[in-house]
Order: C-alpha cells, then sequence, then structure tokens
C-alpha cells in the first residue's frame, strides 16, 4: 500500500463547503478537494487513512497529476474523480536567494535541527522581507519552501534561550524600537516571545500577529 500522509487540511468554512487536502505520496506533494456530500464526514476528518478508498495505486503513479477534485453524482451516487496537471499559484515576489524543496526539510539532516518552525501563510513571504534583509532581532529566514515550484511558505532558525524576564526589559526595548524602525508592530508582545540568549540578545518570535 501506498504510503499517503497528509500535510495540511482545511474544513468547510461560511461560503466554502468543501474539504481541501494538501497531501505527501513519496516526494510528489498533490492537492485534493473533496466536494460537500462526497464522502461521510468521518471518513474525511480521518482522510489519512481513507485515500486508498478513493485513488487507486495507479491513480498516483500512472497519472501525472498535482491537483484532484472528488463528487458524487447526483442521480446514480456514483463517486467521481478528476485529476489535473496545473500550475499551482504560490507567492510571486520572491525576495531570498535560497529556494528549498519541501520534501528536503524532513530529509537533509543539516537542515532539519536548524528549523524553528515553518510559515505557511503566503502573505507572511512578502511580509518577513524587512526583517530578512536588515534585522538580527528576529530569526533568520533560511530561503523559500516550494512545493514543485510553488512557493508558499518559509523556515526560520532556531532561536535557543530562555523567555525573557523583568531584568531584561532594556534589552527587550531596544528590540522593540528596531521592529518599530522597520514599520513593524508585533501585536502580540510577552515574555513568551522575547528569546534572551546565552550572550544577553534578544531575539523577538511569532509574528502571527504582526
Amino acid at each position: 500500500m501506498e504510503s499517503v500522509r497528509v500535510l495540511a487540511m482545511d474544513l468547510p468554512t461560511a461560503g466554502r463547503n468543501v474539504y481541501q487536502y494538501r497531501i505527501l505520496v513519496r516526494a510528489d506533494i498533490k492537492y485534493v478537494t473533496v466536494e460537500a456530500g462526497a464522502l461521510d464526514d468521518d471518513l474525511l476528518i480521518d482522510m489519512a487513512l481513507n485515500f486508498h478508498r478513493i485513488f487507486r495505486l495507479e491513480d498516483f503513479h500512472l497519472l501525472k497529476w498535482n491537483e484532484a477534485r472528488v463528487s458524487r453524482n447526483a442521480v446514480s451516487g456514483a463517486l467521481l474523480k478528476q485529476h489535473f496537471a496545473s500550475k499551482v499559484p504560490g507567492v510571486e515576489a520572491l525576495w531570498h536567494p535560497e529556494m528549498i524543496d519541501f520534501p528536503d526539510i524532513e530529509t537533509e539532516k543539516q537542515l532539519s535541527p536548524l528549523v524553528q518552525e515553518y510559515e505557511w501563510k503566503e502573505a507572511s513571504v512578502t511580509d518577513y522581507r524587512p526583517l530578512g534583509r536588515r534585522s538580527d532581532v528576529a530569526p533568520k529566514y533560511l530561503g523559500h519552501i516550494h512545493e514543485e515550484g510553488k512557493v508558499n511558505g518559509f523556515p526560520l532558525e532556531k532561536v535557543e534561550g530562555r523567555s525573557a524576564g523583568s531584568d531584561d526589559l532594556e534589552i527587550c526595548e531596544v528590540a522593540l524600537r528596531e521592529l518599530h524602525s522597520l514599520g513593524i508592530l508585533h501585536g502580540d508582545c510577552n515574555r513568551h516571545n522575547l528569546i534572551i540568549d546565552y550572550t544577553g540578545k534578544a531575539t523577538v518570535v511569532n509574528f502571527e500577529k504582526a
């Protein structure tokens, strides 16, 4: 049985009544959309164990596709599968010279220990640019993560240290003033988002609300 790993799953929300999956099959990234009513909700939630009920082995290897749509015929009740080979839109405003293929992040032994976290919000690739180019008070931007050419995220360098305390107020103020000089407001300033390393330097982390 072919190994299928679910990397991300988006559940239905207001205005979007579909399930969307980003899956890894060997070294290939595929995007699967399941329309409402095509499968039971219980199967969809535990989709990592149920992809083989939808796709045959040859679907993964003999057909050249990176997108698929699963629906059910309203008359016959038959399960329908459509496969597409298309260019998935990604971030266009690239600025870092390093391009990292997503499967390499976990297999590349030299890279994995350096990674603090991955950021998958596409807008953040552009938003992080001032920090990645000009600031040393934020985790180092290691490059653009791409999946078969689609750039949609980036890894940040791991920051070692402890959370800030009351004795670190002055160096934390220095770090935050540098952020402000770049036109960036952190949005969630607390001691756990300010890491003090062994040299006494403050690094600001967690920019989700910036």
